[in-house]
């Protein structure tokens, strides 16, 4: 009895032993998922073979819908690129356009012409191409009328000649009123230059006697010095009306394409700006600006041998030369036209001669287009070399042209009467 006592109470101590061993021994829902996961990476790089678990249909076609999903933002993007598109070339030929207007009020203001809007300028070129093109095709009309042309094949021409022909001479007119406006500019710059040595002395005398700078240089203005002094006047104006003086006078230098003007007020404005002697400085200026102006005309005097030179072959020499030839084509196509040849003679027989070549009509056009083309080069040529800018001599063009021609048709006539008695 003692005997099976004793073995149940060891079997009692035994039991909560075994239940901590199966504690030790038995894995956890954690430790298992831990404890799979080595073994898995080591079967997936197992190099024996062992095979790998099965994939996920979703992991598969996972970069297939971000393909499509890439390629749907960028068709969006390219739709939405292209709708902006339309707007941003209109926006661009709107400021190309404001541009240009822009561009052509800063001409027409360095020109003295600023009170003419851009605008009606444009419009009135283009009326006056219209009213050129539309003479040129009455006058194309009435010559034709002898001719009885086709109905049809005259009104396709004039068709034809309002399209090609409309902007060929838009173009030309353009061209001059652009070349005029150059002239113009050009022409105001140098009456600038003129005057300004005797403004700075003008201004300098008002700096001594006591005057502030703006002062100075208001009462320095004369009427006699024409656009400068209306410039002044605008520069006076802006520094009354808040501006600072060196902001006015740098956009009055701005304004004209001088080095002469812009450097002498550079000078002006570094003086105010050290505050030292003005008028010293302005004394200084002045008398440079004389003395270079001195030099120029000895330049200029120097060179009149070739200039006369050059004038005297393009408008003398050259119509006495081409009408003197227009003469000898003259008397050679009369005398071909009433000579006989005996084509019976076995040493004319080769020779064969025309009077309808070249008509001495046709041969007076070439001569007044060439007279033409030199004169204009040769004033171009006689004003570089005598002033230093072509510009200078441009208005010069139409009284050489004139010139030229005229000299052209008196020797015409004068040798036709003197040549004419003989031949």
């Amino acid at each position: 009895m003692k005997h099976t006592t004793r073995n149940r109470a060891r079997s009692k101590r035994a039991r909560p032993s075994a239940r901590a061993g199966s504690a030790r021994t038995r894995p956890t829902r954690a430790s298992t998922t831990t404890a799979t996961i080595p073994s898995r990476a080591r079967g997936t790089n197992n190099r024996e073979g062992s095979a790998a678990p099965p994939a996920d249909p979703g992991a598969v076609r996972a970069p297939e819908i971000a393909t499509n999903q890439a390629s749907a933002q960028s068709n969006r993007q390219k739709y939405h690129h292209d709708r902006r598109a339309k707007p941003a070339r209109k926006k661009s030929l709107l400021l190309d356009s404001v541009a240009r207007r822009r561009r052509l009020a800063s001409q027409l203001e360095k020109a003295g012409l600023g009170h003419l809007p851009p605008v009606r300028v444009s419009l009135r070129l283009f009326q006056l191409s219209v009213g050129i093109l539309f003479f040129l095709s009455v006058w194309i009309l009435i010559q034709a009328i002898p001719f009885k042309p086709n109905p049809y094949a005259a009104a396709f021409f004039i068709l034809g000649l309002w399209t090609a022909v409309l902007l060929l001479v838009l173009l030309m007119v353009w061209f001059v009123f652009l070349a005029y406006l150059d002239v113009r500019t050009y022409q105001r710059t140098k009456a600038v230059e003129e005057v300004l040595p005797d403004f700075l002395q003008y201004t300098a005398s008002n700096i001594s006697a006591g005057m502030s700078i703006d002062r100075a240089l208001w009462y320095a203005v004369r009427p006699r010095f024409g656009v400068f002094a209306k410039e002044i006047e605008d520069v006076a104006k802006s520094t009354i009306s808040g501006e600072e003086l060196s902001s006015a006078l740098t956009r009055f230098a701005n304004k004209y394409d001088s080095v002469t003007l812009q450097r002498s007020i550079n000078l002006l404005l570094e003086g105010m700006a050290a505050g030292g002697q003005l008028a010293d400085l302005l004394n200084k200026i002045s008398m440079n600006l004389r003395e270079t102006r001195i030099m120029k005309k000895q330049m200029s005097a120097n060179i009149t041998t070739y200039v006369i030179f050059i004038n005297f072959a393009t408008l003398i020499a050259a119509p006495f030369l081409f009408a003197l030839s227009t003469q000898l084509a003259t008397i050679i196509q009369d005398l071909i036209g009433t000579l006989v040849i005996d084509k019976s003679s076995s040493s004319m027989s080769t020779l064969q001669l025309s009077a309808d070549v070249v008509s001495v009509h046709e041969f007076r056009i070439f001569c007044m287009v060439v007279l033409t083309l030199s004169a204009v080069f040769s004033t171009l040529i006689t004003g570089t070399i005598k002033k230093g800018n072509a510009r200078e001599s441009m208005l010069n063009i139409p009284t050489n042209i004139a010139i030229t021609l005229g000299l052209y048709l008196i020797a015409t006539k004068v040798l036709s009467t003197m040549l004419g008695s003989f031949f």
